[in-house]
């Protein structure tokens, strides 16, 4: 069977219905073939294209290229050459005169270009083959898709706009219904005025709208006439505290002000702190609190103590009197021969009652004098403590014979106090320490020089002090134990130590527990402060 002809690859490539042309690899890119449909898409003829340089003959319409795609055409022939392999273009922009049975003017058309050399048998280019691959269609696919993508995303911004401003709105009829339901006044603002407010905040100070208390504070401070609690001096507009923490000072005080309605007066907790944007001051808020009726309460309170205290002094006062004269009536009985035997033991029980009548008068005189005087006056003059506590070991002795009494002192115990009001002290902590030791425990008293001060500790072993009760053992009428104990007094004692001590310029502490027993330690400065 005779071998069929070999087909003749111009024509087929000629006819062919893809974009194709082909050139030599010379200076001009010489054009030799071109494919029908590449013909029909740049409205030329073959006979007007073969044998002419590339550029020579579709300038016009390589021109139409954007300006970076005519090099980007010979850019890509010349690396075909070069590498001896396809070369791919980036999707090229063209726009193409329409044919005039189509009317005037031009078609946007977009085209992917690849360069592919031909290669002889020993690998030299023998032509450059130019295939176009027209991609207007996916092009504006492409477009179609971007143009529904933005407008499918302007709509969920649109969306997300309604979404914030409906939470905006539930925030802020949120944060409205707060406010209005704290029952404190609170106002916001900046320099000009306050700017939004709860409706307690215009009740508490008698305004009738959010508008009227809209003005600037140093006019709100005049109509109001604030005033400081502590002296009364009335507030200049930088003493406001809403202007000192628009001023970036969060600030609380007491503020007396006036009701606009009804003229009484209104006591004011005022808080306020500045709103910041960033490192910006752009207002402030501010919390009143009413507290005109704490305020007359703790008033009538303190009052009632003060009367108290002075009534007890008084009375403690006047009682010295009478009492005095039963003590020199008791004691004259004592000394005279007319008392029977048998009403001796009555008239010694009388001036011992009367005797510890007079230590509680005593100390309800110091008691009040510590309260209400300013603290319990003394009189310095020298003395040497180690007597004043040898003297007063001596006294507890007498008192306690069953009862072992120690005294340790070391170094220079010279100084300027009050020898009667130290004597008080170190017996009030030495018949403290008795009273609450075993009987058969020692108490101890430790005399320490300490250079400026002299130290005194008084220890006594037995059930230390309960923890609860050490930070108000120094309270006036308070005692050591929560059960009661079977000592006498009033529970002064201590709360007279540690008045005497802060008479001299010093201090008493306590420390107690089960280890190491109950000890009251005394600082005494040896001279007054700043003297010397």
């Amino acid at each position: 069977m005779p071998q069929p002809s070999p087909p003749d690859f111009q024509r087929l490539f000629e006819k062919s219905p893809g974009l194709y042309f082909c050139a030599l690899p010379d200076a001009d890119f010489t054009l030799v073939a071109v494919s029908d449909a590449y013909l029909r898409a740049t409205m030329t003829t073959r006979e007007g294209v073969l044998g002419r340089p590339l550029f020579d003959v579709f300038p016009d319409n390589l021109a139409a290229l954007h300006a970076p795609g005519v090099h980007n055409l010979r850019a890509s022939l010349e690396r075909a050459m070069a590498t001896r392999s396809t070369d791919t273009m980036a999707v090229q922009r063209y726009d193409i005169r329409r044919p005039a049975s189509e009317g005037d003017g031009f078609e946007e058309r977009y085209w992917k270009p690849t360069n592919t050399p031909i290669l002889s048998s020993e690998g030299e280019v023998l032509y450059l083959l130019h295939q176009v691959e027209d991609v207007t269609a996916f092009v504006h696919q492409g477009q179609e898709l971007q143009a529904s993508t933005q407008e499918l995303e302007q709509a969920r911004l649109r969306l997300e706009a309604l979404d914030a401003a409906e939470e905006l709105a539930r925030n802020t009829a949120i944060l409205e219904a707060i406010l209005q339901s704290i029952p404190d006044a609170l106002y916001v603002g900046d320099a000009t005025g306050i700017k939004q407010a709860n409706r307690r905040a215009l009740e508490m100070l008698g305004f009738q709208s959010l508008e009227e208390l809209n003005q600037n504070v140093a006019t709100l401070g005049e109509r109001l006439q604030n005033r400081s609690v502590e002296d009364g001096h009335r507030l200049t507009p930088e003493e406001e505290p809403f202007m000192r923490a628009f001023r970036g000072q969060p600030t609380t005080r007491e503020v007396c002000s006036r009701h606009l309605l009804t003229g009484r007066k209104v006591v004011l907790r005022c808080a306020a702190a500045p709103v910041r944007l960033g490192g910006t001051i752009v207002g402030a808020v501010a919390i009143n609190t009413d507290i005109t009726d704490r305020k007359r309460v703790e008033a009538e309170l303190q009052q009632a103590a003060e009367f108290r205290e002075r009534f007890i002094g008084i009375v403690s006062h006047d009682l010295r009197n009478p009492l005095n004269a039963i003590l020199l009536s008791a004691n004259a009985l004592i000394r005279s021969d007319c008392v029977l035997q048998q009403h001796l033991k009555t008239v010694r029980r009388i001036v011992t009652s009367a005797e510890r009548m007079g230590r509680m008068i005593a100390d309800l005189l110091d008691f009040t004098r510590g309260r209400l005087g300013g603290g319990i006056p003394i009189t310095r003059r020298p003395a040497h403590l180690r007597s004043l506590c040898q003297h007063v070991l001596e006294e507890l002795e007498t008192g306690n014979p069953q009862r072992e009494l120690r005294l340790s002192a070391t170094g220079e115990l010279r100084g300027e106090w009050d020898p009667d009001r130290l004597t008080q002290l170190l017996g009030n902590l030495g018949k403290n320490a008795l009273d609450y030791s075993p009987e058969d425990s020692p108490v101890d008293f430790v005399l320490r020089d300490e250079g400026d001060a002299v130290r005194v500790d008084v220890h006594n072993g037995g059930a230390p002090i309960p923890a609860e009760l050490l930070p108000r053992i120094f309270e006036p009428f308070r005692r050591g134990t929560d059960g009661g104990s079977q000592t006498s007094g009033l529970g002064l004692g201590l709360f007279i130590v540690q008045q005497i001590a802060q008479s001299h310029g010093g201090r008493v502490e306590v420390r107690s527990s089960e280890a190491e027993g109950t000890t009251f330690s005394v600082w005494l400065p040896r001279s007054a402060p700043g003297a010397g």
